[in-house]
């Protein structure tokens, strides 16, 4: 039934019988569709109330903001959105999501009203990684808070670097954006190579990506030497000059950050031998595997083909070793790896 059909239908109806439709309707909705839909603020406010309302609302100072998006992040670290506690009525437990989107959309009308965009970049990369801590560790009920808040964590990062490219200088855009990309962990939705896919897409000449590279290389030295965090995660038994997940995680995602920059500066060879050489996986097979995987990202099946046939002791799965042969037999790479 159509909403007009509906209107038309309901048109004759008594109080009560409308009263009973509304009550069998809201008890077949399901409780996360309620939250989700504001059912329960639709009913106590009908949503032109409600619209009109919000129409004569002013933007407030990103100043304001910040102390509600600090306070905000204090809770949810304290999982005073998970369970009983004095700070946060049970009734406003569940509306974490609905307050989290309001303050992203205020920051953004902060922005355009003329508040400092280093200040509301500032306080939206806050709220990020605050919504990405909470993939790591429990502080809601969501399963996954980028998905329940409606923001996809693409389109979150994209609008923090965004602000930062056009109010810093390059050589802080850089250094801000790629700690956002490998300090943060991710929703189940989003990859590590797309954050840097869009990052790129702000590194438009050839000197900012050069300034990439070198960057990414001085991170490199400062997280290879950090210590590591007393509740830091090992992939094997022994700890004996192990690297934790954690730290073998950000070496690779900024290993990859330089091979990518050498790709978009045409510098295959350069940085598929980077790559090879730091790429931290358990075996050298892993390695070259990753390294195809972005070569062909770049569609360049030259280099594929120098890569798996210079690696031909290390014995490539059989998928590189189909890939390398349609490669030799068609001088191209096929639609999908």
């Amino acid at each position: 039934m159509k909403i007009q059909e509906l209107k038309e239908a309901i048109k004759s109806h008594k109080r009560e019988e409308l009263e009973f439709i509304i009550s069998e309707l809201y008890k077949a909705i399901p409780k996360a569709k309620k939250e989700d839909a504001q059912i329960d603020e639709i009913i106590k406010k009908p949503i032109k109330e409600t619209a009109a309302k919000s129409d004569k609302k002013t933007g407030r100072t990103i100043k304001a903001i910040k102390a509600d998006v600090d306070n905000f992040i204090f809770n949810a670290k304290e999982q005073n959105y998970l369970g009983p506690n004095r700070a946060i009525p049970k009734a406003q437990r569940s509306k974490w999501r609905f307050l989290v989107k309001n303050l992203y959309k205020e920051i953004l009308v902060a922005e355009k009203n003329g508040e400092s965009t280093v200040e509301c970049a500032s306080v939206m990369k806050d709220l990020y990684e605050c919504l990405t801590y909470s993939c790591h560790y429990i502080c809601f009920t969501a399963y996954d808070t980028f998905e329940s808040v409606g923001i996809d964590q693409d389109d979150f990062f994209e609008q923090i670097i965004k602000y930062y490219r056009d109010a810093v200088d390059i050589a802080d855009f850089i250094n801000i954006s790629i700690r956002l990309i490998i300090d943060n962990p991710l929703n189940r939705y989003t990859l590590y190579s797309s954050l840097m896919t869009i990052f790129f897409n702000y590194c438009q000449t050839p000197a900012m990506k050069e300034m990439v590279i070198s960057t990414a290389k001085d991170i490199l030295v400062k997280v290879k030497n950090e210590p590591e965090k007393k509740d830091a995660f090992f992939m094997s038994s022994t700890r004996t000059n192990e690297m934790s997940y954690e730290k073998r995680e950000k070496v690779n995602n900024l290993v990859e950050i330089i091979f990518r920059a050498h790709c978009y500066l045409y510098e295959f060879s350069i940085g598929a031998a980077f790559a090879q050489s730091n790429l931290i996986e358990r075996d050298k097979e892993i390695t070259l595997y990753i390294v195809v995987r972005i070569l062909f990202g770049f569609n360049n099946h030259e280099q594929i083909l120098k890569e798996i046939e210079s690696n031909m002791s290390i014995k490539p799965r059989e998928s590189l070793l189909k890939l390398r042969d349609y490669i030799l037999k068609n001088k191209k790479l096929p639609d999908y790896m």
